[in-house]
């Protein structure tokens, strides 16, 4: 059996006084996205933080594919093959997509031969997830759904295994949520691992293999996202009451994009 794309074993972390995780246990595995729900407050940033190698955890351990991964900076993590999707995109909105795309790569070849070759692997890099946008355009001309599209395509050009996506669909117009998901897809047919944090329930039952649940530092809910419910769902968030309708989460279109649970 093939290792997990990445475990994350008895992870700890302090601010001052206050214990912002408290032994995560968490695994990944290539070609599934594993749904991260909590209230605010409930350490996702915090945990997302440790893996992209924004901070440091007091204790644990990450292995990547079963090996020590102890990310010392964002871009250490993302040599590593992990790639954060932020809510605050990364692109230079001034430069075009094939320059966002190709971005501190270095170039052996000058002049027009360079830039030729530089949009012929952009545009391959497009391709290779289905995406018709212009290499061309500047960042700044494309709308927000399509900013993301470029920054996915430029961490799987990079060659990231595990992609952490923050909340991608709380910007976006409904008519532009359903490119994202449908992307989302694609990149766990092509063998990612993706770590998936959402408020929408609907985008855990449409998306999700795994679900795990954060409430004050400590997972309080892992399980195959199809057999829980989602009063279960709602009550190990909140963390009380809230829903009578307990039915098991099935894969398939949504009924609608609103979000489920608004915190």
């Amino acid at each position: 059996m093939p290792e997990p794309a990445a475990t994350i074993r008895g992870l700890r972390k302090r601010f001052g006084r206050t214990e912002a995780l408290r032994g995560v246990d968490l695994v990944l595995h290539a070609g599934e996205v594993h749904a991260l729900a909590g209230h605010n407050g409930a350490g996702k940033s915090t945990l997302l933080g440790v893996v992209a190698g924004v901070h440091r955890a007091d204790a644990g351990e990450i292995r990547l594919a079963g090996r020590p991964f102890r990310p010392r900076s964002p871009a250490d993590a993302r040599r590593s093959g992990v790639a954060t999707i932020h809510q605050e995109l990364s692109l230079a909105p001034s430069l075009s997509v094939t320059d966002n795309l190709l971005l501190g790569e270095r170039e052996p070849f000058f002049g027009w031969l360079a830039a030729g070759r530089r949009r012929a692997r952009a545009a391959a890099m497009l391709r290779r997830l289905d995406l018709t946008i212009d290499p061309d355009a500047p960042v700044e001309s494309l709308p927000l759904a399509e900013r993301q599209l470029v920054e996915i395509a430029r961490a799987i050009g990079q060659g990231a295994k595990v992609i952490i996506m923050d909340e991608p669909t709380s910007a976006l117009p409904a008519q532009d949520v359903e490119r994202l998901l449908v992307l989302v897809e694609e990149l766990t047919k092509k063998g990612a691992a993706v770590l998936y944090v959402t408020h929408r329930l609907e985008e855990i039952t449409r998306l999700a293999t795994r679900v795990s649940v954060l409430r004050d530092g400590a997972l309080v809910l892992q399980g195959e996202a199809g057999a829980v419910g989602r009063a279960e769902l709602l009550r190990e968030i909140l963390g009380r009451e809230d829903d009578p309708q307990d039915q098991p989460a099935r894969k398939g279109p949504a009924d609608d994009e609103a979000p489920l649970l608004a915190l």
